[in-house]
């Protein structure tokens, strides 16, 4: 292997797969997995924290006193430590990124150095430890943008706009010095890459691009669909063709728009009530909330965290996927991880978030879009799907052709691991 493949990923917030854990790998994992087959020596730098669940990761077995160690697909792990919190929006959380990054520098510079990095940005605090470390060191990084950091404040902030851009202007700073010293930019739009590169304050280069938040479609042996299947009629599902399944998969977070999704049971006519099931899958700080809910509505379900082969399983059963978050600037433009996820299973999508997702379902006709926290249209046009099996089957073939140009992992995470394999070997030639 030529010191080329030597790659640090930079990345805190993902799903580990450490031992037993039953989950599907997100974007650095997945990136990390095609490094491995093209041979390359990957180092992917974690947090001990789990920030979904807002716990630490049990790490017996996994992280010896360094705090490193092998997970459970091969990928070398080193941990950084961060306080705990317990809400996403606060100062806990601020500080407890800023721990990382002070671990990450400290520990960096004890190492024998890389030859390419990938950071994710946010955190801002480790996407600029990361590129202050790649600039002393001559190490090209790359920063992997996802969200709009820190503008995302001034549209979440109960404060006036005035005070919120006084209170962010020293993360401001960091931001633009942390974009303008990365060597190449990715993002998961083009607007989004538009807004790094004009925060970075330069222009469009050759190894600037953007690169979808996509999706590994599962692959389940006939006995494993089975034994899924089995797993999701215990809790309550036929399974038959009788009902009318509408999903959601992420963090429970306080983002979606879930009591919209509850309201909307009670606008469904009745004759589509009676065979729909709402199932909202994911851990976070709305999970008791939901199961609650459920515990008096017979249509939903919230059975918490479940793994890969229990999403694919239900996808494939499923009549629409729910993207139910807030028309939020970030959200406005970008496409949601859960996009390339239904589309993978051929299931279209019942959005409240317009804009480049917006535009994408209705011109590629797969799915639909309601205007924000309207029960009654999130009813109806759910009723619609249910009903209409010939539109529904156009709407299933038209995202199963969008997954396979714009969102599959296998072709979109793939031809990430080869630039960042290139970057590496033009930085240390030079």
């Amino acid at each position: 292997m030529s010191d080329s493949g030597r790659i640090w990923l930079i990345k805190v917030g993902e799903p580990l797969p450490l031992p037993g854990a039953k989950l599907r790998l997100m974007r650095t994992g997945q990136i990390a997995e095609r490094l491995l087959e093209r041979q390359a020596d990957v180092t992917w730098w974690v947090s001990d924290f789990n920030h979904a669940e807002k716990r630490y990761h049990a790490l017996d077995g996994v992280a010896g006193p360094d705090r490193a160690g092998y997970l459970a697909n091969g990928v070398f792990a080193r941990f950084l430590h961060g306080r705990p919190y317990k809400r996403n929006v606060s100062l806990a959380r601020i500080f407890s990124h800023r721990d990382e990054a002070r671990d990450f520098a400290v520990r960096a510079r004890a190492l024998p150095p890389p030859q390419a990095i990938l950071c994710s940005y946010p955190t801002i605090d480790l996407a600029h430890a990361a590129t202050a470390f790649g600039k002393e060191r001559g190490i090209p990084v790359i920063l992997d943008v996802r969200d709009l950091w820190p503008d995302i404040f001034l549209a979440v902030s109960p404060l006036p706009e005035q005070l919120t851009r006084a209170l962010i202007a020293p993360m401001m700073r960091k931001a633009h010095l942390t974009l303008r010293d990365a060597t190449a930019i990715s993002a998961i739009s083009e607007p989004i890459l538009d807004w790094a590169l004009a925060k970075a304050g330069r222009p469009r280069g050759e190894i600037d691009r953007v690169v979808t938040l996509s999706y590994e479609r599962a692959t389940l042996t006939d006995e494993a669909r089975a034994t899924e299947e089995a797993s999701w009629r215990a809790r309550g599902l036929k399974l038959d063709g009788s009902e009318y399944i509408a999903c959601f998969f992420g963090n429970l977070s306080s983002a979606p728009e879930f009591e919209t999704v509850v309201e909307a049971i009670d606008h469904l006519p009745e004759n589509i009530r009676v065979r729909t099931r709402i199932v909202i899958c994911g851990a976070g700080e709305r999970l008791a909330w939901l199961q609650a809910q459920a515990a008096r509505r017979p249509e939903l379900l919230a059975p918490g965290h479940i793994g890969a082969a229990a999403i694919n399983t239900l996808m494939r059963h499923a009549t629409a996927g729910l993207l139910i978050y807030p028309s939020r600037p970030d959200f406005l433009i970008s496409y949601p991880n859960k996009i390339g996820e239904y589309l993978s299973a051929g299931l279209p999508i019942l959005s409240t978030v317009d804009g480049l997702a917006g535009r994408l379902l209705r011109e590629e006709n797969c799915g639909l879009v309601v205007a924000n926290r309207d029960a009654k249209a999130l009813a109806a046009a759910f009723a619609g799907l249910a009903t209409d099996r010939v539109g529904w089957l156009s709407k299933s073939a038209a995202a199963r052709r969008v997954f396979a140009r714009m969102f599959d992992a296998e072709k979109v995470y793939g031809e990430a691991a080869d630039h960042l394999l290139t970057l590496g070997e033009a930085g240390s030639s030079g």
